[in-house]
């Protein structure tokens, strides 16, 4: 019973994960949410910020920035307090993303910074490419589009050696964005045509 029990609880939060993939956020979180609360009650500290970490995710894409960096912070006090390094990195890349989006810009560089280098040091080369992304978001943001490009192609030929084609998309996605705001509207058309064209391949209705 009790295996079947744990089970159930890795279920709820992959399903929860996947809606959001999917692009239905809200009933991920429902699911996640169920599994968070079945860690809780046997208190199990590691599933708990398994749980939190994808809830975090949910609520930053749901625009909750807030409530995502409260969840985000717990699931990293947990996964440094179980040793689990990945799973901490991944916090600091998530609440880099917050940050970037409705916080402060230069602690999200120092998040992001963070999260590369414990990344780098267990060789999690996902965990690299996606902070290059993020960082090269963060060159946009700021107006310097030769870094925001020069980092998405490097970031892009990573995901595409990962064959990580969603990793690929959203690249293809920044890199249409700088060239459309260096006024390249071509170039911007043909890197947005092959977004859209991965996306729409991966069935990802929110990357569409």
């Amino acid at each position: 019973v009790q295996a079947l029990a744990e089970v159930l609880r890795l279920v709820l939060r992959l399903l929860g994960h996947l809606a959001c993939e999917l692009g239905a956020p809200s009933q991920g979180r429902r699911l996640v949410s169920r599994a968070l609360g079945m860690f809780d009650e046997i208190g199990q500290d590691h599933g708990q910020a398994q749980c939190e970490v994808v809830i975090g995710e949910i609520d930053y894409y749901l625009g909750d920035h807030a409530r995502a960096r409260g969840f985000l912070t717990s699931a990293s006090e947990r996964f440094l307090k179980a040793g689990d390094w990945l799973g901490r990195a991944q916090c600091l890349l998530l609440q880099g993303w917050v940050e970037q989006a409705g916080g402060s810009p230069a602690f999200a560089r120092e998040l992001l910074r963070t999260a590369r280098a414990d990344f780098d040091a267990i060789g999690y080369r996902l965990g690299l490419a996606q902070c290059d992304i993020t960082l090269a978001h963060a060159d946009h943001r700021e107006g310097n589009l030769d870094a925001a490009r020069t980092t998405a192609l490097i970031a892009r030929q990573s995901f595409r050696d990962l064959a990580n084609p969603r990793g690929e998309a959203a690249c293809e996605r920044l890199l249409a964005m700088s060239a459309l705001d260096a006024g390249h509207v071509e170039i911007a058309e043909s890197h947005a045509k092959t977004a859209g064209a991965i996306f729409a391949r991966l069935a990802d209705p929110w990357g569409e």
